[in-house]
């Protein structure tokens, strides 16, 4: 049973290793200039999903579950502004991530940490996710 386990763990890491990141410990900055262009950089931890409901579960990953989803990091330093990613164990990656653009309604912000929204007054607003006092 824990083999079936182990391989449904790794089916889940690499299948959806680029959208089951949850923000951790980090230091974000966002710099806008007057011609509505931004520079935003993220240093810090995320973690895997799936690997957080398995230690909820069963106190740790298992040796086979830490080996696949460190795999995961090769393909995170392949994601676009990613400039490093480490795996630290128990499902957690070390990241400093880059972006630089023009402000747009709608564009978001590494993992959706912010949200530029227009203004009604001709300005542009940042929102975020909520975040559950809970979580």
């Amino acid at each position: 049973m824990r083999s079936s386990r182990t391989l449904g763990f790794m089916s889940a890491a690499s299948a959806c290793l680029l959208g089951c990141f949850i923000p951790e410990k980090f230091d974000a900055t966002l710099e806008i200039d007057k011609d509505r262009n931004y520079q935003f950089s993220y240093d810090g931890t995320i973690v895997f999903a799936p690997s957080l409901s398995q230690i909820k579960e069963n106190g740790s990953l298992t040796a086979g579950e830490e080996v696949a989803v460190a795999q995961g990091a090769a393909e995170l330093r392949r994601t676009p502004g990613v400039i490093s990613a480490l795996y630290a164990g128990r499902g957690r990656f070390r990241i400093q991530y880059k972006e630089a653009g023009a402000v747009a309604p709608g564009k978001t912000l590494f993992m959706d940490l912010g949200k530029f929204e227009a203004d009604p007054s001709g300005g542009i607003r940042i929102s975020g996710p909520a975040v559950n006092p809970a979580d």
